[in-house]
């Protein structure tokens, strides 16, 4: 499961893994010693797989097991596993071969859906004013909205005054935005 950061991944494998038994392991703490024990609800999710951050020998051959076992793997990763400058040349063709799903960044809409999502977490009630003042300027993540948000709320409170859009346009001028 392949996307940038804040897009769902988590969530997603976290439904996934209720659904299916599955233990989490941080693609960090991925050990060749401990593979076995791993699958013993024959499913996995190795988060936050990052090529810098994995021992390839450990995942190749987590990969052999999963195979052998017939077990279930999920990975979540920013970058696809495809692009990933592996040595082992055995790990790169597995990975070639593994299936992998995409979640890009929000349109207009889904953006809009989680500023306002955002905003009443932190029971922020927002005019639409704001909101449509930044979706054009902002990046078009999901982090930049949480981001955006978070600021927004730390220095209404910092400055005793509203969220609203007179804030986010000095803000975004300060920002250099």
């Amino acid at each position: 499961l392949v996307g940038p950061e804040g897009s769902g991944k988590s969530h997603l494998a976290s439904i996934w893994a209720q659904q299916s038994g599955a233990r989490f392991l941080s693609a960090r703490a991925l050990e060749l010693a401990d593979l076995p024990a791993q699958f013993a609800t024959g499913a996995l999710v190795l988060e936050d797989c990052a090529p810098q951050d994995l021992q390839e020998r450990a995942l190749f051959h987590l990969l052999n097991l999963v195979r052998e076992e017939e077990s279930w793997l999920l990975l979540t990763t920013r970058s696809a596993p495809t692009a990933w400058a592996v040595a082992l040349p055995d790990l790169a063709s597995r990975l070639r071969a593994m299936p992998t799903v995409s979640l890009s960044g929000p349109d207009d809409g889904l953006l809009r859906a989680v500023l306002v999502k955002q905003f009443a977490d932190r029971q922020l009630s927002v005019d639409e004013a704001l909101i449509a003042y930044l979706l054009p300027r902002i990046d078009r993540s999901f982090a930049d909205a949480r981001r955006v948000v978070e600021t927004l709320d730390r220095e209404a409170l910092q400055r005793g005054r509203p969220v609203n859009r007179a804030l986010a346009t000095e803000l975004l001028r300060e920002a250099g935005a």
